[in-house]
């Protein structure tokens, strides 16, 4: 299948594979148990802002069920940015027969307070896209695609992140104003970075870095970690809380 115009919004994605990264529209809906997990009803077929549709059914999972991260805005350098992992991903139908892509996540609320952030704006309804990568499979275009510029029929999913949260301003102003985020609950985060830093400086010689993702010693990720870039990104976050509460 010839690439053509496709192949001008590749990007390389997380394993080097080269794909095509793209916001998805989803209905976020918090679970009933008392965990931090959220259910992601995202890709229903519906024809997005770039004119393309991808086909539900046609999703390949098992790439990305292999390492089931949930990141910030498609951020793989620092471990700051794995905010969750996907405890359960398939292709499911509704009542009336329609496709839809299914995921549920459990942010690292405890470990990473970047989740937090991220866990509160989603679980708030501040947020209701994802971002997915994936590799191009089978597709049509032109006439056969109609009414769309294209339709991915077949695609692997390589990688599902959150929409980059410091740069959505608005969902950032909406949940400020209506008390999801708060300059207390900032200076929490910040203080949980404490630790996380010190650990940083004290294995930085080592050139490995560590942190556990639940109870059970599940390793997050090892990546180097900066922690002037951490402080900066929290106190960004809190000028901006205080900005929209004057």
């Amino acid at each position: 299948m010839k690439i053509g115009a496709l192949e001008k919004s590749f990007v390389e994605l997380s394993n080097g594979v080269r794909g095509v990264r793209t916001g998805v529209k989803i209905t976020a809906q918090k679970t009933q148990d008392k965990e931090p997990t959220i259910e992601f009803i995202a890709s229903d077929e519906t024809l997005d802002r770039a004119g393309e549709i991808i086909n539900a059914k046609g999703w390949l999972l098992d790439s990305y069920k292999a390492n089931p991260v949930f990141q910030n805005s498609h951020q793989y350098g620092d471990i700051i940015f794995t905010i969750g992992r996907t405890e359960e991903i398939e292709v499911r139908a509704n009542l009336f027969g329609d496709n839809y892509l299914y995921q549920r996540v459990r942010f690292a609320v405890e470990e990473n307070p970047f989740a937090k952030v991220a866990y509160e704006l989603y679980r708030g309804g501040f947020l209701n896209a994802v971002s997915v990568g994936f590799k191009p499979i089978k597709w049509v275009e032109g006439e056969k695609a109609a009414p769309a510029r294209r339709v991915f029929i077949e695609q692997e999913l390589i990688e599902v992140s959150a929409v980059s949260i410091p740069a959505n301003q608005n969902a950032l102003a909406i949940a400020a104003k209506k008390g999801a985020l708060n300059v207390r609950f900032l200076d929490e985060c910040i203080e949980q970075l404490i630790p996380i830093i010190n650990a940083y400086k004290r294995n930085q010689q080592k050139k490995t870095f560590r942190i556990k993702f639940n109870q059970s010693g599940e390793v997050l990720n090892e990546p180097s970690i900066d922690s002037i870039r951490l402080c900066a990104l929290f106190k960004a976050l809190r000028g901006a809380v205080e900005k929209v509460k004057r």
